[in-house]
């Protein structure tokens, strides 16, 4: 009967143990998405920013008649451009929303969207080689529209830092409560163990 109460005793223990590990994976795991989703908006920023450049160079290229160049450099900002879309959608599509983000979507989405939509005239002279107006477009209209995309950006990124390390945090705590259930165990079946073995 008293082995009986400890078996009980160790696999309740166990159990309890397990779950708390079980929940700590699955809060590391939704760090780890967490991480995703804020590195794909943070990217979303910085495609935009990389594909500028390109489109400068190509500008530079042109001038030079380094067509193959100015060909390679157009389609990098073409392709840095639709990278720059899927980090966003991914944070479009984040999975879990607080009244702190969503707070922001709307002037975040509106700022993205014309982001992108500054872009194109300067894509367009990119591709007619037209140096100085992609200088100018960049100077006079890009920056003014990449400024006010970072300035609500960062305040999303902030958000969802403090989230995934809260939940970090809390996968910490659970492993450590997870480890404590397991060592109670082990030390409860024992004394339990001495304590059967002195009574008989």
């Amino acid at each position: 009967c008293i082995l009986g109460g400890i078996l009980v005793l160790f696999a309740l223990s166990s159990a309890l143990a397990g779950y708390f590990l079980w929940q700590a994976d699955r809060d590391q795991r939704d760090v780890t998405a967490e991480i995703e989703i804020r590195t794909g908006l943070a990217n979303s920023s910085d495609f935009l920013r990389s594909a500028r450049i390109n489109m400068i160079q190509a500008g530079a290229a042109s001038r030079i008649a380094e067509m193959e160049a100015m060909k390679r450099n157009i389609a990098q900002a073409e392709s840095e451009i639709k990278q720059s879309q899927q980090g966003y959608r991914a944070y479009q599509n984040r999975p879990v929303k607080t009244p702190a983000d969503e707070a922001l979507d709307t002037e975040l989405n509106q700022r993205f969207q014309a982001y992108i939509t500054g872009m194109q005239p300067m894509l367009k002279y990119a591709k007619n080689g037209m140096f100085e107006a992609i200088i100018n477009h960049e100077s006079e209209q890009i920056r003014p529209l990449d400024n006010a995309y970072t300035d609500i950006l960062n305040k999303a990124v902030k958000i969802r830092s403090t989230r995934a390390n809260q939940l970090a945090e809390l996968a910490h705590q659970r492993t450590r409560l997870g480890g404590m259930f397991m060592i109670g165990a082990f030390v409860l079946a024992l004394v339990m163990t001495l304590i059967t073995f002195m009574v008989l």
